[in-house]
């Protein structure tokens, strides 16, 4: 198998991810960390995926992230669920 053979491949294979922000204080002094998970072919497409289901969620941590200026993206953390 050549490796553009192999990368098509890997690119097909869906994988289970769970991606989730820092931790952060939200209303009332309450310390949390949001979290989803998706279905993805790559880390990278898992973290774009997340973050569109976080924004969904209304995820107090992106709203701050936006509101602030910052990219949602720094911070945001996805690891492969076995």
């Amino acid at each position: 198998m050549g490796l553009a053979q192999a990368q098509a491949r890997k690119e097909t294979e869906v994988t289970k991810y769970c991606v989730y922000t820092p931790h952060y204080e939200g209303y009332h002094n309450e310390y949390g960390s949001d979290t989803v998970v998706v279905d993805a072919a790559t880390k990278r497409k898992a973290l774009v995926l997340g973050l569109a289901k976080l924004r969904l969620q209304c995820s107090q941590w992106v709203q701050d992230q936006a509101s602030d200026g910052h990219n949602p993206f720094s911070g945001l953390k996805a690891e492969v669920l076995e």
